[in-house]
């Protein structure tokens, strides 16, 4: 979906929201959102966490503008705004790795340097909580 796509769409959602019932709407919002819970508690459990919640973002954005990124880019970015300790980015991040939301390699010009990549499941997983929340 390219960028006039999206944005017809959210316009064509906005408009059919405010000529639907607004009960209906927030009914709709919780039933997209349980089944998505349904499916995985506790990985939602843990990642609903406001400051999780905040480095999950972080690693998306930094991605979507950078596919070449250092991912201690994004732990600095993480740290210096206080929403984990050094050592719960690290175990947060093989948690995502792990889990098969993140893939790790080495940067192709630094090899030191560690890059990392949003697996299609995890790319699923946000459009779904997107969509969660346009309706």
């Amino acid at each position: 979906m390219n960028k006039t796509d999206l944005l017809e769409y959210l316009i064509e959602t906005s408009s059919a929201m405010t000529r639907c019932d607004m009960d209906d709407a927030i009914l709709l919002h919780f039933d997209l959102v349980m089944e998505n819970y349904r499916q995985k508690p506790l990985f939602y459990k843990n990642l609903l966490k406001y400051d999780r919640f905040m480095v999950a973002l972080s690693l998306l954005s930094f991605n979507y503008k950078d596919h070449l990124v250092p991912l201690s880019k994004v732990k600095a970015f993480c740290q210096e705004r206080g929403y984990l300790s050094r050592n719960s980015l690290d175990s947060y991040f093989s948690f995502f790795f792990i889990a098969g939301y993140m893939q790790v390699r080495m940067h192709d010009e630094d090899s030191r340097q560690r890059v990392f990549k949003p697996t299609g499941a995890a790319l699923c997983e946000t459009t779904r909580m997107i969509k969660s929340y346009l309706l």
